[in-house]
């Protein structure tokens, strides 16, 4: 059995706040409830997690969950408890398809790198995380972007290397201003059923749309 003796002693002297388990093998989370209140940020990189520990969960101030390099296909319906995080790493790890709505619901997140996946869709949701800055999502199967990122007015940097987007977005480089994203966003959602929304966008997304579809 793995002891992890040491890494909480080492948390729990610095109040609880910070967890480093990583490359453990982990294929459960050890007990942490000592540190359920206290907790603030957790690194479970490069383990054998399949899942988000349902711990996780309970921790009512945990700011930075790293998950990297672990493999989880799903994540649980409890993710959506984690109010109060601003950064989420699941970089190469085993999701697919469609990028889980549970993740919509953390409205405080700011950072969400999905990268080296294999994700096919991000969904029209991910609007909802409106104080997102950063979207890492290199090396998945992605097509498109949602046409509800326009309204993203926190999004700052998107990078979307190795993926199938439109060639300018993904030869675009890693500090996209707000002005040339809107413009990228635009061109994607000009490709859908744009009549029935463009009523919902500020006046500055209406003129970048009818500037690249008429």
């Amino acid at each position: 059995m793995i002891d992890f003796t040491l890494q909480f002693l080492d948390s729990l002297l610095k109040n609880g706040t910070h967890l480093d388990l990583r490359a453990f093998t982990l294929e459960h989370l050890p007990d942490i409830s000592l540190m359920f209140t206290t907790l603030l940020a957790i690194d479970l990189s490069y383990n054998c997690l399949r899942t988000a520990p349902k711990e996780l969960f309970e921790c009512t101030k945990l700011e930075h969950l790293y998950l990297r390099h672990n493999p989880i296909s799903s994540i649980s319906s409890g993710m959506n408890n984690l109010k109060t995080l601003v950064f989420l790493d699941m970089s190469f790890c085993e999701l697919h398809g469609s990028l889980p709505d549970s993740l919509f619901s953390l409205i405080n997140l700011r950072h969400l790198d999905i990268s080296y996946n294999r994700l096919t869709n991000i969904p029209s949701g991910i609007s909802n995380l409106k104080n997102l800055r950063q979207l890492v999502c290199d090396g998945n199967e992605i097509t498109c972007l949602p046409s509800s990122m326009i309204c993203m007015e926190n999004l700052r940097l998107i990078t979307a290397k190795n993926t199938w987007l439109l060639p300018q977005l993904a030869k675009d480089e890693c500090t996209t201003k707000p002005q040339k994203l809107l413009e990228l966003l635009t061109v994607q959602f000009s490709k859908y059923q744009w009549k029935h929304f463009i009523h919902k966008l500020p006046d500055s997304s209406k003129t970048l749309l009818f500037k690249y579809v008429i």
